[in-house]
């Protein structure tokens, strides 16, 4: 956050509003015609600055950087939405987890995250993660009790000839972390 000094803030618009209106900044005579103030580009500009100026003073001279912005905090995920909600087939996580924050804010609602559901499946023995020779790095996988809960996981290879591991999530599953979507999202 940054403050300016209101003197030289209504310096500024003073000088800003002269050019704007087609008058040399310093001694507020108006300038020939042929002057580049003159151009419409310029003046256009010139108000659009004169305006930005005067909100900066309206502010007491503060200018905030984005993350600084004052938001009204977000309302938690409405977990009673999910009580009629209905398993789709054979799915990764992303479109699943997409499915329960479908048709709400993300604006004015705290949506669940794909990460947040994977790290909950993770601490609780569903999912692991392993370093696999073969691909070459660390990758996610079901482990026995998420086999038993509807998580499998198997290699791949994308068009592009890369192999991969697919975590893919049954009917079953999906109840699963819905039934503790509670204790997911307060994790």
């Amino acid at each position: 956050m940054e403050q300016f000094e209101i003197e030289k803030l209504n310096k500024a618009i003073i000088y800003a509003d002269r050019i704007a209106n087609g008058k040399n900044p310093i001694n507020n005579l108006p300038v020939e015609d042929d002057y580049v103030l003159n151009d419409p580009n310029v003046i256009r500009c010139m108000f659009f600055i004169k305006d930005v100026l005067c909100a900066v003073k309206d502010n007491e001279g503060i200018v905030a950087n984005k993350a600084s912005k004052r938001r009204v905090p977000k309302s938690k995920f409405p977990i009673e939405r999910l009580q009629d909600f209905k398993p789709r087939g054979q799915v990764t996580i992303t479109p699943f987890v997409n499915s329960l924050n479908e048709g709400l804010d993300k604006e004015t609602v705290e949506l669940i995250k794909v990460r947040t559901v994977t790290d909950w499946l993770k601490e609780n023995g569903y999912l692991s993660k392993e370093y696999n020779q073969k691909i070459g790095k660390e990758i996610t996988v079901s482990t026995e009790k998420g086999n038993m809960a509807g998580i499998t996981s198997s290699f791949q290879v994308s068009p592009s000839g890369t192999e991969y591991c697919r975590v893919e999530y049954s009917p079953e599953a999906q109840e699963v972390i819905v039934q503790n979507i509670e204790k997911i999202i307060g994790s």
